[in-house]
């Protein structure tokens, strides 16, 4: 599935769901677009975008347009070949992600599954800026360290 990278996430699940298409479930709920997501390597309970990246169109910072695949991206934990310096002022144009086909009905559970886990652990109903803080580590949370 290509999507243009204004795309919300949760618009591209949910098309995604449409088509019977399975792989974004976990990301549907997070807010912002394909581009960001692609852009920090977003993801949310052991799923990232780089799961089911292919590939990206980007322009460079002199406005030539350039295509990079899985192995170009250095995707990795909140990090992309994007957030790297030299990659300043790229603009990510389109993001094709490889999906499988699925079972509409298991799909659909997965992002309610989510959505509830969201629900029961977020305060959905007040603004938010999102996540603040980086994971200090693999295994460490930075919740468990402000709480600590």
């Amino acid at each position: 599935m290509t999507c243009q990278a204004g795309a919300l996430l949760s618009a591209a699940a949910n098309l995604a769901l449409k088509e019977h298409l399975t792989g974004m479930e976990a990301l549907s709920g997070i807010p912002g677009t394909i581009g960001g997501a692609l852009f920090m390597n977003a993801g949310a309970y052991n799923h990232e975008i780089k799961d089911i990246f292919l590939s990206c169109d980007y322009l460079d910072k002199d406005g030539m347009t350039h295509t990079v695949g899985r192995d170009e991206i250095h995707l990795s934990y909140r990090h992309s070949f994007f957030t790297e310096k030299q990659n300043a002022g790229c603009i990510i144009t389109s993001v094709t992600l490889k999906l499988e086909k699925g079972s509409p009905e298991e799909i659909s559970a997965k992002m309610a599954d989510y959505a509830q886990r969201r629900k029961d652990k977020q305060p959905l109903n007040y603004p938010s800026a999102g996540s603040t803080f980086k994971r200090p580590a693999e295994d460490r949370f930075a919740s468990k360290l402000i709480d600590e």
